[in-house]
């Protein structure tokens, strides 16, 4: 008896790993393909197959439309918003018993600063809440609207972490109501949740299943259950002010068209899998409406998809999520993501090795699959992530500073990664990466040019040499000791309130607050040992970088001007 509880616990853990393996090697496989709509000419990502050999393609992908246009550096196995929404989701359950007060107070938030490809409505939600305010509460009525028109696949997208943690229970109530409050955090029409729920359901019916799994039975096990995922869970204890706020968008109402346009598809691919070998993937996925771009985004639309494809491919998984990835057309990296969960609820996560060793943090994805479906609890200090710590965080990371404290999060030592370029003479790009808790991140800042202000034209030439610069400091002593004996300047000239050393001056004044406008360069004969120098007095700086092929840190003075030192030639 022993040994068959050890057996099906090792089950249970296997299929929660291939869950949220299945979900990322989908979207790493199928973010490609989102590049249809702005193709390359010529060689767009669609024209190149994804073969077992080489599941994974480095690409560039556009962004930014007319007014913001850059190019952006996709190194084969990077993964997109679909996983580092599935992975904030994951850490907020690991990481609080109200989890969702963390994902609206602080994933959310923070996956504004870092997030690869997200989309239009759950950027316009999460800005919200890093502003402070739930989306359906806005302070402008047209965020309101927009926010309960939005029932795009944003949701569904992300919630099997819940499935993990509900893969136990014996009614689906709980964790429907775990899905819901989730999901009202972005997305506010029934269409967006109801997809998420048979979705959600067909996940938890595919984890506690062990029994041989039948041709179509997955489909027709969500169709059962549409009692279950077809109610409106309560979430007013989380929740309590959504309720009120959607009865004025007649929600009932659409709730109830979208379950019928829920039932609707999954009796449409029901029927497609009884055509047995007869049945076209390509072609119940256009009668879904998946390459129609009115729709192909939908909640409704991607939940019966990736159910119609787990459903035929069941057996053969790779060739299963490899379809899904090169439906070009439909919303390829979601498709695909799902479709993987799915298939690895099912199958396991044996079938996925091969993929893993080149997918991005999948060590950490295996690790959140584990620990949420064992339901373990690592409590971290709670912030909240506001717009202020975003500009803060943002400020310290073009500064140059090595170590950078996350509250709630951690640490994270941001390095320059040039993987973005800007396509407008008006912007510049500016791109880092970083590892924080654990999980990859890519930042990258768009700043507007200042406009060159035309040079005056001399009346006569102009016999003046530079003399040098001078900043007003407020302790003499330490800014001297400073730039004399950390950085090796050598003292040419003392008063009383006035120090130079050759064409750097110090005197005594009032220092005014600094917005990086002054860098200071110093050439030093031995770039380590100041380097030691600085972390033996506590004083912050970077690691040693590569600028114009010299080697370079970056660190401030005690009265907080920005200070390049290089290794001298």
């Amino acid at each position: 008896m022993r040994q068959e509880l050890q057996a099906s616990a090792a089950t249970s853990i296997e299929k929660a790993i291939g869950t949220l393996w299945g979900a990322a090697v989908g979207d790493a496989m199928g973010w490609p393909y989102e590049a249809r709509a702005n193709p390359l000419k010529g060689d767009g990502p669609q024209k190149r197959g994804l073969g077992l050999e080489a599941p994974f393609k480095a690409w560039v992908k556009r962004s930014g439309g007319r007014f913001r246009p850059h190019q952006e550096a996709i190194a084969s196995g990077e993964y997109s918003d679909d996983t580092q929404l599935l992975i904030a989701v994951a850490r907020a359950r690991t990481s609080s018993t109200e989890w969702w007060k963390r994902l609206a107070e602080a994933e959310f938030p923070l996956w504004t600063v870092y997030e690869r490809g997200g989309g239009g409505a759950t950027l316009r939600a999460t800005k919200s809440l890093l502003k402070g305010d739930l989306p359906w509460e806005a302070r402008a009525a047209a965020t309101v609207d927009k926010y309960f028109q939005a029932g795009g696949n944003g949701v569904a997208m992300r919630i099997a972490p819940h499935c993990l943690a509900h893969a136990d229970a014996t009614e689906f109530y709980g964790l429907a109501q775990d899905i819901m409050s989730d999901g009202v955090l972005t997305h506010g029409h029934p269409r967006a949740l109801v997809g998420a729920l048979a979705y959600g359901f067909c996940l938890w019916w595919a984890l506690q299943n062990t029994d041989t799994l039948r041709y179509g039975e997955l489909i027709r096990a969500t169709r059962r259950g549409a009692r279950d995922w077809g109610d409106i869970p309560d979430i007013s204890d989380r929740w309590p002010t959504w309720s009120k706020c959607a009865q004025h968008f007649d929600f009932a109402t659409h709730w109830r068209e979208a379950v019928e346009e829920q039932v609707r598809a999954l009796d449409l691919i029901d029927e497609a899998v009884a055509a047995g070998a007869l049945a076209i993937d390509r072609e119940t996925l256009a009668a879904l409406g998946c390459f129609d771009r009115r729709i192909n985004g939908s909640g409704t639309v991607n939940a019966a998809a990736a159910i119609f494809l787990a459903s035929r491919h069941a057996a053969s998984p790779r060739e299963g999520i490899q379809r899904a990835a090169k439906a070009t057309g439909a919303d390829t990296d979601t498709l695909a993501s799902m479709t993987g969960a799915l298939l690895g609820a099912v199958d396991g996560a044996e079938w996925l090795l091969p993929y893993v060793s080149m997918l991005q943090d999948g060590g950490l994805i295996r690790e959140l699959a584990e620990r949420t479906a064992r339901g373990d609890q690592n409590e971290l200090a709670h912030h909240v992530f506001k717009s202020r710590d975003a500009a803060k965080l943002i400020e310290d990371i073009r500064s140059g500073r090595s170590q950078l404290d996350v509250p709630g999060f951690g640490t994270m030592t941001p390095v320059p990664h040039d993987g973005v370029r800007s396509l407008s003479a008006k912007f510049e790009a500016l791109s880092w990466k970083a590892e924080l808790a654990g999980q990859t991140i890519f930042i990258k800042q768009l700043n507007e040019k200042k406009a060159e202000l035309p040079l005056p034209v001399a009346t006569k030439p102009n016999s003046g040499t530079f003399s040098g610069v001078a900043l007003n400091v407020v302790d003499l002593v330490r800014a001297r000791r400073f730039y004399e004996d950390f950085m090796g300047l050598t003292v040419t000239r003392v008063a009383d309130k006035f120090v130079r050393l050759g064409q750097l001056a110090l005197r005594v004044g009032v220092v005014e607050p600094k917005a990086n406008a002054i860098t200071i360069f110093v050439e030093v004969a031995d770039l380590r040992l100041c380097q030691k120098v600085l972390a033996e007095h506590g004083l912050d700086h970077s690691e040693i970088l590569v600028r114009s092929g010299r080697d370079t840190l970056i660190c401030r003075d005690p009265d907080g001007n920005l200070v390049e030192i290089v290794q001298r030639a």
